[in-house]
């Protein structure tokens, strides 16, 4: 006498949401890598853009070579990433290119009220801008303020130089960057020689660049 068998049961459903779920979890550093890119593009107009564009592109790779682990999930986003970043370096070295050609690469210094400046703007030389300059002692250390006015007729970054003489007879320079200024707007520069050495009484101004987009001849 045989004992009846009962056929297996039928198999389960696929988990699919489990598996839809995972393809936007399992790859994070793919999204990651995009996201980062995509900060450097927008970012690439102040030249830094380049360098997070690169790290945009190092994590698109790893996601890239983890994607071939997991199916292909993340790797549209990789590939993205990867095309962003190098999107952002190309449009860094654009700008550089623009802000050197503007700050007077290549071209020799002119001199104005006693202020450098490699700008070819004769029409608005930068040293106009400079509508007011105060030096003083500040605890040990001197400081320098400067005011500047754009009076160029587009949106410009200025980077001025200090020049003080030491008490041991020698000379300091320093620099300090502005952000951008809009035409007619004025911007207060300060800069703090930390060094207790500089005579507040003897810094004077002694470059000012300007620089811009290249069609705004600043």
């Amino acid at each position: 006498m045989t004992a009846d068998r009962q056929p297996p049961p039928p198999p389960g459903p696929s988990p699919v949401g489990d598996s839809s779920q995972a393809k936007s979890t399992d790859n994070p550093i793919a999204v990651a890598g995009i996201v980062v890119s995509l900060l450097g593009l927008i970012t690439s107009m102040i030249v830094v853009g380049g360098f997070i564009g690169l790290v945009g592109i190092v994590l698109s790779g790893i996601g890239l070579q983890r994607s071939k682990l997991l199916a292909g999930r993340g790797k549209g986003a990789a590939i993205g990433g990867i095309a962003l970043g190098l999107l952002s370096i190309l449009a860094s070295a654009g700008f550089a290119f623009l802000i050197f050609t503007q700050a007077g690469g290549g071209r020799e210094a002119t001199v104005r009220n006693g202020i450098e400046t490699h700008s070819s703007n004769t029409e608005f030389p930068p040293q106009d801008d400079l509508v007011g300059f105060e030096c003083e002692r500040s605890g040990s250390s001197a400081r320098a303020t400067i005011d500047l006015e754009n009076l160029s007729p587009g949106p410009s970054v200025y980077v001025v130089t200090v020049q003080w003489d030491t008490t041991g007879g020698n000379t300091v320079d320093d620099t300090v960057q502005s952000e951008l200024i809009e035409p007619g707007e004025t911007v207060t520069l300060r800069l703090i020689d930390v060094t207790g050495n500089a005579d507040p009484d003897t810094c004077k101004v002694t470059t000012i660049e300007r620089t811009g987009l290249a069609f705004l001849n600043n």
